[in-house]
């Protein structure tokens, strides 16, 4: 199992790269390498970035450094480089609108 672990990390690690150079396109990020922009998302972004590797962020970066032949990631910028999406609201569990539309409605049936 843990070999897997390291397998899909070192996997991921290697794509955060591309994910970082797309990230650019469309911020239109000026003057920015793919591992600045890599490191502003693991700082800034962490939970959405790498929280579902439950990997920590030392051994994570250990990774990354050594698959991308560099001694280690850079210093995050402040502010971050990019637009921080903001967190989805979590839906209150146990409504359902039936009828669609806003919601909210008294005749909204609860389940």
């Amino acid at each position: 199992m843990k070999a897997l672990q390291e397998k899909i990390t070192g996997d991921f690690a290697k794509a955060l790269p591309v994910l970082a150079k797309l990230l650019i396109a469309l911020e239109g990020i000026k003057n920015a390498k793919q591992h600045e922009v890599v490191s502003d998302i693991l700082k800034h972004d962490r939970d959405n970035a790498i929280s579902f590797l439950n990997v920590l962020d030392p051994h994570f970066s250990k990774i990354y450094c050594k698959l991308k032949g560099i001694d280690d990631i850079p210093t995050p910028s402040n502010p971050s480089l990019f637009n921080i999406p903001a967190q989805a609201q979590t839906p209150q569990q146990g409504l359902l609108n039936l009828r669609g539309g806003e919601g909210g409605e008294s005749t909204d049936q609860q389940f």
